[in-house]
């Protein structure tokens, strides 16, 4: 759900975030013109595995400025019993609380395949995990971080081929005026991402975001 939502405002959130930093532009006379292109592969996941809620993401980008990366991000929380397991008739002395696992990683891919028409798309590299344990029943808190992990993506499109646009403004009359717009081509389909050992299934989704913005300051 998050990850769908990071991907198909990608060229929005971008131009949002140069107007966020154009602030200062109002205290000066100055222009900022910002405009980009990525092609975009990422699988998307969320299930309940027995009482454990877990989901993720996985998505690689080529950027016409910045070259190819990858990112993931996985999320897992139990809801545990901390004390009072022995006593099962005994209500009073039980106490719950949460066991929260996330973990973030970059890297960069070795292969960036993108099908013809969003078809699909074949991506494989290696990543740098950092890993946050908190365990809710002892107030406890560790990181780990783990390099040279393997990480794959294999999308086949199976969804219609979406175009969207949108564009928006911000003005504060004599201080700054900016605007900016964005377009994004996509396939939806089913996808599977791999991290490590593990393999997980999930909505893909394979396009091309592009944006321009522009502001100028008083």
């Amino acid at each position: 759900m998050f990850a769908r939502a990071s991907f198909r405002f990608a060229g929005l959130a971008a131009g949002l975030a140069a107007l966020a930093v154009v602030g200062p532009v109002a205290a000066a006379s100055d222009v900022v013109n910002i405009s980009g292109s990525a092609t975009i592969a990422q699988v998307e996941w969320d299930y309940d595995d027995d009482g454990t809620f877990v989901g993720g993401y996985v998505v690689a980008a080529d950027d016409r400025t910045f070259g190819t990366i990858i990112e993931s991000f996985q999320y897992s929380e139990a809801f545990v019993q901390c004390e009072g397991a022995n006593t099962p008739d005994d209500p009073t002395d039980d106490r719950f609380d949460f066991q929260i696992v996330l973990a973030s990683g970059t890297g960069y891919p070795t292969t960036f395949t993108i099908g013809r028409s969003y078809g699909g798309a074949t991506v494989i590299g290696e990543l740098t995990i950092v890993v946050d344990h908190f365990d809710g029943c002892t107030g406890e808190s560790t990181t780990e971080v783990l390099t040279g992990v393997p990480v794959s993506l294999d999308i086949v499109g199976t969804g219609s081929l979406v175009r969207e646009a949108g564009r928006g403004s911000f003005r504060i009359p004599g201080e700054l005026n900016a605007h900016g717009s964005f377009r994004q081509t996509s396939r939806t389909g089913e996808g599977v991402a791999g991290i490590g050992s593990e393999a997980f299934t999930g909505v893909g989704i394979v396009g091309t975001v592009s944006w321009r913005e522009h502001a100028n300051g008083r």
